[in-house]
């Protein structure tokens, strides 16, 4: 049997749910999930185990009507519109002025993004990364981890390029 009885759970107000079921998300889904499984009417032979799990979901409904809504991710600092149409927003950690452009430093990435003026070395760079090679499978896996892995080329349609490279997890900012 539950350690709350019927009478607990249907005397809870809506107002008081938090008392019952906890104030933080998570804590909310657990007190629900715990009770929930315990008075289901398919697993509970109490007469009024139907009555106590709908008083349940309103009680985990309400504590949601009140909570406050996530904040709305805000606009991505930058947009980059590519050739074929595509938008792409970015979010970088760091914004940086670099000789050719801006450097972005995203999470996982970070973008180089040519001026229209550098654009050409932008194809450059990537070839480059691209043709590196190794005299064996052992010295591949030794240097690897030290040279830059592209992860995204693209030309802009306002004549700017970027390239995108892997993020290693030892990077600084």
């Amino acid at each position: 049997m539950s350690v709350i009885d019927a009478e607990a759970i249907l005397s809870t107000t809506p107002r008081d749910a938090a008392r019952l079921l906890g104030d933080s998300p998570k804590a909310v889904r657990q007190a629900f999930h715990r009770l929930a499984s315990e008075w289901h009417p398919d697993v509970c032979r109490d007469p009024r185990a139907s009555e106590v799990f709908a008083h349940l979901v309103s009680l985990r409904d309400a504590l949601a009507r009140t909570r406050p809504a996530a904040p709305e991710r805000a606009d991505p600092a930058i947009w980059l519109e590519t050739v074929d149409g595509r938008n792409i927003g970015m979010w970088p950690l760091a914004v940086t002025k670099g000789d050719l452009g801006q450097i972005l430093v995203g999470r996982g990435t970070v973008t180089f993004l040519h001026d229209a003026a550098n654009a050409d070395l932008a194809a450059v760079e990537a070839a480059a990364m691209r043709s590196f090679r190794f005299a064996d499978d052992r010295m591949r896996r030794e240097m690897e981890r030290f040279l830059p892995k592209l992860a995204r080329e693209m030309q802009l349609r306002d004549a700017r390029a970027a390239i995108a490279v892997e993020r290693g997890p030892d990077d600084i900012l």
